[in-house]
């Protein structure tokens, strides 16, 4: 929401944010500060008050803790990365976080999708040829470390462009990060790490729906095991049930990271 001119001898702008119950406000000596916790009628009452200013002062001022700086600037979006095996629902929920949070997508495999469709033609999903160029041939044969350098310099790149270009700050959601080095980059950069659980059984039948094959074969590959080996660290949803359920999970998590 942006902040709406107001007559007042103080105050020259404010803007309330309803979900998050923050009343900014502009004053005109230039200054601008967020209220936090501001209910609903506090937020909406201040400004058909006949007083702005005595209202401000009776009912915000002293009552609400208060921080200086624009509130969408201040609060920063945490990058989010989340784990489980196939069939878990991560490409779900990352998708959730983008639609509804404007997140952007941050992927290890991106370039391993780029070999995929370039040089073998690959026109669905192919498990096993994935993962024989993810992690047979990339980590295993040319660098340990290979795809974790790609993201690091590919995330870097669109961090300084958005910059460069004046594009607001946006936060980064990873939906594959299989394996503990993946996962300790990320989570020393300040990422928040996000395990969906899920029973063997239902990840299969959802395979099979999702897939019309469940590529059994494929799900005892490493790049589907390494994550039992970090994933007591992650932030624990349990998404076995619907997604509107798993949906509900998130939020929650997400107001509770804002604090």
């Amino acid at each position: 929401m942006e902040r709406k001119s107001v007559k007042s001898s103080n105050i020259r702008s404010m803007g309330y944010y309803k979900k998050a119950q923050v009343l900014e406000i502009e004053f005109n000596h230039g200054g601008i500060y967020y209220y936090k916790d501001v209910p609903l009628a506090a937020g909406e009452a201040i400004f058909k008050a006949p007083s702005v200013g005595k209202f401000f002062h009776a009912n915000i001022k002293t009552v609400f803790k208060y921080e200086k700086g624009e509130w969408k600037t201040m609060t920063k979006v945490p990058n989010i990365y989340i784990c489980g095996k196939a069939g878990a629902g991560k490409t779900f929920a990352a998708k959730y976080l983008m639609d509804k949070c404007g997140y952007i997508q941050a992927k290890f495999a991106f370039p391993v999708y780029g070999l995929a469709y370039d040089y073998f033609k690959m026109d669905k999903k192919d498990r096993l040829l994935l993962q024989t160029i993810g992690t047979d041939v990339g980590r295993d044969l040319v660098e340990d470390d290979i795809w974790i350098n790609r993201f690091a310099e590919d995330t870097k790149i669109v961090q300084i462009t958005r910059e460069k270009l004046g594009l607001p700050s946006v936060g980064l959601v990873c939906d594959d990060c299989r394996f503990e080095n993946e996962h300790t980059i990320l989570k020393n950069n300040g990422w928040v790490g996000i395990y969906l659980d899920v029973s063997d059984e239902i990840r299969i039948e959802r395979l099979g729906l999702r897939d019309g094959d469940a590529q059994q074969t494929t799900l005892n590959h490493t790049s589907e095991t390494a994550i039992d080996g970090f994933k007591d660290e992650l932030i624990q949803i349990d998404s076995s049930q619907t997604l509107e359920v798993t949906y509900a999970k998130l939020d929650a998590l997400l107001e509770e990271l804002k604090g």
